[in-house]
């Protein structure tokens, strides 16, 4: 064992270095270590590391005890060719590389020290003591923190790790895989590595460095060299940071080749004649003993053994020769080791022999309601029943109406709605669940009685003597195909239809017969492409507003004497919903008058017009009192 201590120094500093056993002062950063060791005769190791950042060109060793703390040696120099490259010779250890660059560092007990990162003490009088190392600058000052190892008695000798807790091993595919645990025990310092040993003979890579702890699910080790379907003894010892084993910990496994039980691969299935013909290709594992060969009539199983006293290795084929015409069989295959343990079974092949061709579906009748289509058709001898489908005219996919199927040749399809229009078709199932081609499609148109909903009106408004209504139908839009507009004369009153119908995609509409000052209620109507009318709008009313008053054309004016003497004035009838106001003027800067009207009349005679140059115009003035611009003037001379 002291052989295997000074060459396991470097191995367990990488260990503690890179498993995380020093406390860590984040992700990817090193705090440092100092650790020590007793061989309880008067011996103490003592090796560190410099935390990760730091990089000191020196270090000071210290010794504390009995309360009192002195320099063992002031000053340890790090050479120059490593002094400042601590990152690559040390600080880096978590990072790429580390390992390789401490390796060189640390490869063996003499090299470290001369790198000054460890020393070695003799004759160490007996008591309790700690040691501490503070790096040191080029002018002697501390860089940073000590780092102090743990307490050490140089005649006690340090306890030995505890055993290891839970070895179990386990076959897998290649080779074994060992699990354990570290021990647990009071006041001892924990393994930092472990010794592997099968059957008496390290295994490659032991001792295996872990770290100090891990999840239990975790592998610990994987023996690829071990030789499969044997019985194997392992067993695995812990050692500390000093280099020392503690007591073995024994198990024994059979080691059984996993592949053996591989399923073998390219199973196909293929019809011939009246029976199904299963070819494979075998397994090259001289370990597998044989197949086990199952057959399902479900893809999902339940699967029976076809060849419950299996297939010799060399085999590649078998024939089923009980498969039924027109069902269908799922086969797979499984694998046998030397103990008649089965695999995991392959992917499932599938074949089914095909029985005699079915007939073609018979032609379907319907009989249509509203919401209701009956079909019928003639039975066929010799068939299991049969399936309908149901498409929407003009659709792609088919819709399958009845599962199971039906043997009686009649089916009720209820709940469509009015004016839908389907195709329907027919499919013949076999007693071996085999379906046929499928018949010729039937379409039915449904009746349409649904009345589209009704429109809404959205705006209103009476500006210019008109009333001008914007409304949207209800959706969907197709169903308006046209509209009707309603007028009354109160809220409650429906109204009568006014004008033409309009078309499904008008969006608005006017209405020229209406008076200003009045006021109208109106409701719209939708009609859809059947005739079926809608309910009515809820009414909206509006009030009308003077439109634009035009100017009317010049008044004609003579004197006359009879019946009375005075100036006649004959002009055209006012427009609709309008009066005419005549004006006069005595002058050519004299102040207009109106002397008749408003009135609806066609003539008149000014009587009263004084003697002298007169002028005379029409206006026309709305209910509203509003007034548009005046005529043409025309001049006339009173004697």
């Amino acid at each position: 064992m002291a052989l295997r201590c000074t060459s396991l120094w470097m191995l367990l500093l990488l260990t503690c270095l890179c498993s995380g056993l020093p406390v860590a002062r984040g992700e990817g950063q090193h705090a440092g270590a100092l650790m020590t060791a007793s061989d309880g005769a008067g011996g103490i190791r003592l090796i560190w590391v410099a935390p990760d950042g730091l990089a000191p060109l020196a270090w000071r060793l210290e010794e504390e005890s009995a309360g009192r703390t002195r320099v063992i040696e002031d000053r340890i120099p790090v050479p120059a060719d490593t002094a400042g490259n601590r990152d690559a010779a040390q600080g880096e250890l978590l990072r790429a590389g580390r390992v390789l660059a401490t390796a060189r560092l640390l490869g063996d007990w003499t090299l470290a020290q001369a790198q000054g990162v460890a020393r070695e003490l003799h004759d160490v009088p007996g008591g309790e003591r700690r040691y501490r190392v503070v790096p040191l600058g080029a002018d002697g000052a501390a860089l940073g923190a000590a780092m102090r190892g743990r307490v050490v008695d140089s005649r006690k000798a340090d306890p030995l790790p505890p055993p290891v807790q839970g070895l179990k091993i386990q076959a897998v595919r290649g080779g074994a895989e060992l699990y354990w645990q570290p021990g647990q025990a009071p006041r001892v310092p924990p393994g930092v590595a472990w010794l592997v040993e099968r059957d008496g003979t390290a295994v490659p890579g032991s001792p295996v460095l872990l770290g100090e702890r891990w999840p239990a699910a975790r592998r610990a080790y994987l023996d690829t060299g071990v030789v499969l379907e044997t019985e194997v003894h392992y067993r695995v010892a812990a050692v500390d940071v000093f280099g020392r084993a503690g007591p073995w910990s024994e198990a024994s496994a059979f080691i059984a080749d996993i592949a053996a039980r591989d399923p073998p691969r390219n199973l196909a299935a293929v019809v011939a004649g009246n029976d199904i013909r299963l070819r494979w290709a075998a397994s090259a594992n001289t370990f597998t003993s044989g197949y086990v060969l199952e057959r399902s009539v479900l893809r999902g199983g339940p699967y029976e053994a076809l060849t419950p006293r299996g297939l010799e290795r060399t085999t590649t084929e078998f024939v089923d020769e009980s498969a039924t015409a027109g069902t269908w069989y799922f086969y797979r295959l499984r694998a046998m080791d030397p103990r008649g343990v089965l695999g995991e079974p392959s992917l499932p092949a599938a074949a089914r022999v095909l029985p005699p061709d079915l007939p073609r579906p018979p032609a379907l009748r319907a009989e249509v309601g509203t919401s209701q289509v009956t079909l019928r058709w003639e039975p066929l001898p010799g068939v299991a029943g049969y399936y309908l489908q149901r498409r929407p005219a003009g659709a792609a996919q088919w819709q399958l109406l009845n599962d199971p199927i039906t043997a009686e040749p009649r089916y009720d399809d209820t709940g469509l709605p009015a004016g839908g229009r389907f195709e329907y078709r027919l499919v013949v199932v076999g007693y071996d669940s085999r379906e046929s081609e499928p018949g010729a499609a039937l379409s039915v148109v449904l009746p349409d009685t649904q009345p589209p909903a009704a429109p809404r009106i959205v705006a209103i408004e009476g500006s210019g003597g008109r009333a001008r209504l914007r409304f949207m139908p209800a959706e969907p839009l197709a169903e308006s195909a046209r509209f009707l507009v309603l007028r009354g004369g109160a809220a409650d009153d429906p109204g009568v239809v006014i004008g033409d119908p309009l078309p499904g995609t008008a969006r608005e509409w006017t209405d020229d017969w209406v008076l200003a000052g009045e006021s109208y209620w109106y409701r719209l109507v939708a009609l859809d492409a059947a005739g079926n009318r809608s309910a009515l709008s809820p009414a909206v009313s509006v009030r009308i507003g003077a439109g634009a008053v035009p100017a009317p054309a010049p008044p004609q004016a003579r004197m006359v004497n009879e019946p009375i003497a005075g100036i006649e004035l004959r002009f055209a009838p006012p427009p609709a919903g309008l009066a005419v106001l005549l004006q006069r003027r005595e002058g050519d800067a004299g102040q207009w008058h109106t002397v008749a009207g408003p009135s609806s009349a066609q003539w008149l005679v000014d009587s009263e017009a004084p003697s002298g140059q007169l002028a005379y115009r029409l206006v026309y003035r709305a209910r509203d009192g509003s007034e548009g611009s005046p005529s043409a003037v025309v001049n006339v001379s009173r004697p």
